[in-house]
């Protein structure tokens, strides 16, 4: 079998099928890295995602909620201002015409919105 070679960013050809060196054994010997559990998110999503969320989940809105879910796309955290209008209002009017909207999705997300407020 003819062994593979490649030029490294070097330019120096490399014989893949080499023998490890002492330094790349001592590499070998070394433990691994320990696996970090992924951090959970510092803070509530932005409000544009949560909208997303919606748009994603609830494809036939309540005709008095799609205002609400329109200005939330422009908006990042509950001290933003949509025109004249504050965030926490703009989710306040958006729970209170999301009651037709039903199910598992429906419920974390109101959830959630219901939580940022408090």
């Amino acid at each position: 079998m003819a062994t593979m070679k490649h030029v490294s960013m070097s330019g120096f050809s490399q014989d893949h099928h080499a023998k490890p060196t002492d330094a790349m054994r001592r590499l070998l010997q070394q433990p691994a890295a320990p696996y970090l559990e992924p951090k959970p998110p510092l803070g509530p999503r932005p409000l544009f995602a949560i909208a997303n969320d919606i748009i994603n989940h609830w494809p036939k809105p309540n005709y008095a909620a799609v205002p609400f879910i329109k200005a939330m796309r422009d908006l990042t955290t509950m001290n933003d201002n949509y025109g004249s209008e504050d965030a926490r209002s703009l989710v306040t009017y958006f729970l209170s015409n999301a009651g037709s909207w039903r199910g598992e999705d429906a419920r974390r997300i109101k959830a959630e919105l219901n939580a940022m407020l408090k």
